[in-house]
């Protein structure tokens, strides 16, 4: 096992939970023919999550950073705020010109410097595999590449060694987020509630719907108000798969 693999695979402590940026990437599922995803197919990337939480206690609403990749998507942009409904501390969404530009943002902005080295935590290696590929370009150097490998990790593992240690093993394969959140008792809202794990489908399904019918729009005016729920779909399902991901490994850390 590398020296990559292993720190990837580490569990968290508590300072660094705390410290952690979430991230979450939404889009189409696209597959290889031998079944794997295909992360060189920009349908599988058409939106990307960020949450944190600046302030010293985690009783403190986190803060919700959300960069539209797809540019169908983008008269989207301001037709949600997250923060109006209480879900977060504040809520912006990004749209950079292009989606080249906004990826290149998006990145720059996980490599700022006051992140100060802070750990990049996703649920699962999918969303590493994504940023890897976003970053397989000339646009970045092996030095910024690096800086987002060593500071990658693997939520999965610290659930699962609460799991192990704490739950005697109570919650079997394949780890899916939303069995730890049921343990934990993070209520989801009926918007986003699970339909017997249907709910990574109608991500994707609501995704395409959306790319297939704003694709030949021109301003916010022509969306339409079941398009605009299929967005605050989106965007709080998001939210709740990153802050979701945020509650389990707090509770996870403080039951060890």
């Amino acid at each position: 096992m590398t020296r990559e693999k292993k720190t990837w695979k580490k569990p968290l402590s508590p300072q660094e939970i705390s410290n952690a940026i979430f991230v979450d990437f939404e889009g189409e599922q696209v597959k290889k023919s031998d079944g794997s995803t295909d992360y060189s197919d920009e349908k599988a990337r058409k939106f990307l999550g960020i949450l944190w939480n600046p302030f010293s206690s985690n009783s403190h609403l986190p803060r919700l950073q959300q960069f539209i990749l797809d540019p169908t998507l983008k008269l989207c942009k301001n037709t949600f705020d997250a923060a109006e409904y209480g879900l977060c501390h504040k809520h912006n969404v990004k749209y950079f010109s292009t989606r080249e530009k906004t990826e290149e943002e998006a990145i720059k902005f996980l490599l700022k410097e006051r992140w100060n080295d802070a750990p990049i935590v996703s649920w699962s290696d999918h969303d590493k595999g994504v940023i890897q590929e976003m970053m397989n370009n000339d646009r970045f150097s092996d030095e910024q590449r690096s800086n987002i490998e060593r500071r990658w990790r693997d939520a999965k593992a610290t659930a699962k060694k609460w799991n192990r240690e704490a739950l005697s093993g109570k919650i079997k394969r394949p780890h899916k987020l939303s069995t730890y959140l049921s343990i934990v008792g993070y209520e989801l809202p009926s918007l986003i509630e699970d339909d017997n794990g249907k709910k990574e489908k109608k991500i994707s399904e609501e995704m395409k719907y959306l790319s297939d019918h704003l694709k030949n729009k021109r301003s916010i005016e022509e969306l339409t108000e079941p398009q605009k729920t299929k967005w605050r779909y989106i965007c709080e399902y998001n939210f709740h798969d990153l802050e979701g991901m945020r509650q389990v490994l707090l509770t996870a850390v403080s039951d060890s």
